[in-house]
């Protein structure tokens, strides 16, 4: 049987250890990690090998040359575009003949691959998937299975409410020829994103088998560390070169042609590779010493690894570190916890690096100097890149403008020459700074770049869906957190940026070597009043002001010092509304509020509508994406009752045919939709499923619980202004005010309980659920939704607390009292259990 080794991956998060190294040649233990696999697959029984090639496949194919050193035999096939896992193997169909396997280049295992093929075979399995349980399945491909291994469902980088178990996606895989029959030829195609849902989706026997024994994924660098550390602890059966000796309490494997001189103490288990010296005093604890490094007398080393020729010079301390490729710690030098220090950099003599800092290669640190900063030094960075379709950071340490225009110019580069983005920013002077940066990225990638200027975030929005842009960019200071900016990034027609596409940006801006255009392709820059005209003019198409002129709502709106309050009073003033306005000047200096400064806003917002006696009353957050609503009495609406307010008014008015609310919403909303015959949808409890709901044929409307309002005929998000003008549009013609409409709706009983749960133990927990309620009528879009008999509990993962949402709603409140309760002792208990099958 021959295996495909996927080795072709640009190793981005092991930055800067794999800059100028393919991440399958990463040593762990003294060892390539490609090596590795290779003797685990010799092992069992794989010899014939075909590697795919994209980053460096030079440096791989001097490591491995034809296999014969190890054992194997090795074929390479060598691309120059990315066509993905599956795109990748379909390219080797030639070679291939009979079952076969594909093997991910960046894993370290000792599972017993005959079991998997022996179960491929009695199963009569076409596609088979290899499966472990780890403890945070986030970042992997979760797989459920039926009581036979067959693949129900299987879901890439879920989100915490669509993780339904803790059992992963190995990236090892027993397939027969003919699946590569479904893959298309030189077309990027993936195993988990594109295949993997198509075999599904055709009824292909894809089964799963639950593998024990060791496993890690090395795709970051604290799996780097793991990955070392648990070798040296023999959690895996892998091999560990050199010869074993034991010394004074101490493991220790020492290679040929070490030199070890007088008063070295060792402590803990320590590797010494091939021809490494150390020098008098030298204290080494718990550490990896790679091949011909010299470390000088009185060095100190706890818990680092070093790569081959790397220098430590007298007196110098590391801990925690990982120290590169022929780098050099000058004399008395001190390098703290989790630094990581890249090839062929010199950190100068008495210099000091802090925790957590990582620096490119080949960079030099000057003598006395302390480097503190979280960022990495060049324009890198400490963590992955996008979060969800966001980038944040600390405005001006981490989101600097160095930092901003390379990631503008790698992402002019995904977009393309000569295409259109439209860029906006809010008022604050971060915001500002990162737009003009981010711009001239932009522009150096060729890109016309289309600035909007200070607008709220529903208006980039909207152009993109009337303007046509192939892209937009909004910056805004953090709502949550002052020091702290969000650069998000949106496709053309309006939506977030899926992750498939912010995991391409994220490789060119890391690979550094995405292309520019010349002098007379370089992009220039527009400046355009005209989405605010065009929005105001396809506003007042969308709202019939009629009602409105003649009953001339009076109202009171909290702008909270966002650029909706230079947009927002003059659309009201020519429906004829009568309008007080609140917080309308553009504070940069007041953007992100905390939750005492919300409440105080909204404690005036409710004491000026009394004392004005206003028909309502409301707060637009600073990006004009979520609305609060006050009534006449003064009385705050939870965001619960504020979507129950405006769907009963919209299905009374409008009388849609469909509308969409998330699985989290009260099922009052069904009974409200039921009485008119209107269809109600239901959708995962976040902003991007809301706006995929209404693009569905039908839908009229969409609402969420947390303030935001989609209107499909005018925004394709959330757009707190016209949500505004549309619920007064809707009063009008119901002729009743917020306060009367509101006493007319059924309250909802709806319960909200959360227990706490690790981060690491909710993955177990969710098996365990989906164990235990599977006689059990439910849904599981976003968690599990689990229906009784008058009514519905809802156990959902917070996405990003240490904790778990139970939600319970009967029209017994007792039973939903005491079924949250039972649900929540069951989340306690399996967390002790661990759910085990």
């Amino acid at each position: 049987m021959k295996a495909v080794i996927m080795a072709g991956g640009l190793g981005t998060r092991l930055h800067p250890l794999t800059v100028n190294l393919p991440k399958p040649l990463v040593p762990i233990v003294n060892k390539p990690l490609l090596e590795h696999l290779i003797l685990y697959l010799k092992g069992q029984g794989i010899t014939e090998l075909i590697l795919p090639l994209f980053f460096e496949p030079e440096k791989i194919k001097g490591c491995l040359g034809n296999g014969r050193r190890l054992g194997v035999r090795v074929s390479y096939l060598e691309f120059q575009e990315d066509y993905g896992t599956a795109g990748c193997v379909k390219c080797a169909e030639d070679l291939l003949e009979g079952t076969f396997l594909v093997v991910s280049g960046d894993l370290l295992t000792d599972f017993n691959l005959r079991e998997v093929i022996s179960f491929h075979k009695r199963r009569g399995s076409g596609f088979t998937l290899a499966l472990t349980r780890v403890e945070d399945p986030l970042s992997y491909g979760v797989v459920t299975t039926n009581k036979l291994g067959r693949v129900i469902q299987y879901l890439e980088k879920p989100s915490w409410g669509e993780v339904f178990s803790d059992m992963i996606n190995c990236g090892i895989y027993v397939v027969e020829p003919e699946v590569l029959d479904k893959v298309p030829s030189h077309q990027f195609f993936d195993f988990s994103n594109d295949l993997f849902p198509l075999l599904l989706q055709a009824g292909f026997p894809l089964y799963g088998f639950v593998c024990t024994g060791y496993w890690r994924d090395v795709g970051n660098l604290d799996d780097f560390r793991l990955a070392n550390w648990e070798l040296l602890a023999g959690k895996a059966q892998l091999p560990i070169g050199g010869r074993s000796i034991h010394q004074g309490g101490a493991d220790i494997w020492m290679a040929e042609g070490v030199r070890v001189e007088g008063g070295v103490e060792f402590r803990g288990k320590v590797v010494l590779g091939e021809q490494s010296q150390l020098g008098r005093g030298v204290r080494i604890t718990s550490s990896i010493i790679g091949p011909m490094c010299q470390i000088e007398d009185g060095v100190e080393i706890e818990k680092s690894v070093l790569l081959p020729q790397a220098k430590v010079r007298r007196g110098a301390e590391l801990r925690g570190t990982i120290l590169g490729f022929r780098a050099e710690v000058k004399a008395r030098a001190i390098l703290s916890h989790f630094s990581v220090v890249g090839d062929g950099c010199v950190i100068g003599q008495g210099a000091q690096i802090r925790e957590n800092v990582r620096i490119w290669p080949a960079k030099k640190v000057e003598a006395g100097s302390t480097l503190s900063s979280t960022l990495v030094w060049g324009q890198g960075w400490n963590r992955e890149l996008f979060t969800e379709a966001k980038v944040s950071g600390i405005a001006n340490s981490e989101l600097t403008p160095e930092f901003s225009s390379k990631l503008g110019a790698a992402t002019g580069a995904f977009w393309g020459n000569g295409r259109r983005v439209a860029i906006s920013h809010d008022p604050g002077n971060s915001s500002q700074m990162i737009s003009r940066a981010l711009t001239s990225g932009l522009l150096s990638s060729g890109v016309i770049v289309e600035e909007l200027g200070i607008v709220p975030l529903p208006l980039l929005r909207f152009e993109l869906r009337w303007g046509g842009e192939s892209a937009g960019v909004h910056i805004r200071q953090s709502p949550y957190e002052e020091k702290m900016a969000d650069i998000i990034f949106f496709e053309e027609g309006g939506k977030d940026l899926s992750v498939r596409r912010t995991k391409s940006i994220e490789r060119l801006f890391y690979r550094e070597d995405f292309p520019r255009p010349s002098f007379e392709g370089i992009g220039r820059l527009e400046h355009s009043n005209r989405v605010q005209e065009l929005y105001r003019e396809k506003f007042l198409q969308a709202i019939d002001p009629s009602p409105l002129a003649s009953n001339k709502p009076k109202v009171v709106i909290d702008y909270s010092h966002g650029s909706a309050a230079a947009i927002f009073p003059p659309i009201l003033g020519t429906l004829g509304c009568e309008v007080v306005s609140l917080n309308a000047d553009l504070d940069p200096q007041r953007l992100t509020r905390s939750r005492e400064s919300f409440d105080k806003s909204l404690k005036q917002l409710s004491s000026i509508v009394t004392s004005l006696k206003a028909e309502a009353g409301f707060l637009l957050d600073v990006v004009a994406e979520k609305l609060y609503i006050v009534d006449s009495s003064g009385q705050l609406l939870s965001n619960d009752m504020a979507l129950l307010l405006v769907t009963s008014l919209f299905l009374e008015v409008d009388k849609p045919r469909r509308i969409a609310v998330p699985i989290t919403a009260s099922q009052e909303v069904e009974r409200m939709a039921e009485e008119r015959g209107v269809e109600v949808i239901r959708t995962r409890d976040d902003h991007r499923a809301m706006m995929e709901a209404a693009e569905l044929e039908g839908v009229g409307f969409v609402g969420g619980t947390r303030g935001g309002f989609i209107y499909p005929d005018f925004q394709v998000g959330c757009d707190a202004m016209f949500a505004t003008a549309k619920l007064l549009e809707l009063l009008a013609k119901s002729g009743k005010t917020v306060r009367e409409s509101v006493g007319r709706i059924r309250e909802s009983k709806l319960i909200k309980r959360e227990v706490f749960c690790p981060r690491e133990r909710k993955g177990k927990v969710m098996r365990g659920l989906m164990r235990e309620t599977e006689e059990i009528s439910r849904e599981l879009i976003d968690g599990i939704r689990l229906h009784y008999p008058g009514g519905w509990v809802l156990l959902l993962p917070d996405s990003r607390r240490p904790y778990f949402w139970v939600l319970a709603e009967f029209d017994d409140p007792q039973r939903g009292e005491r079924l949250a309760a039972d649900y929540m002792e069951r989340i306690k208990s399996l967390q002790e259990k661990g759910g085990e099958d």
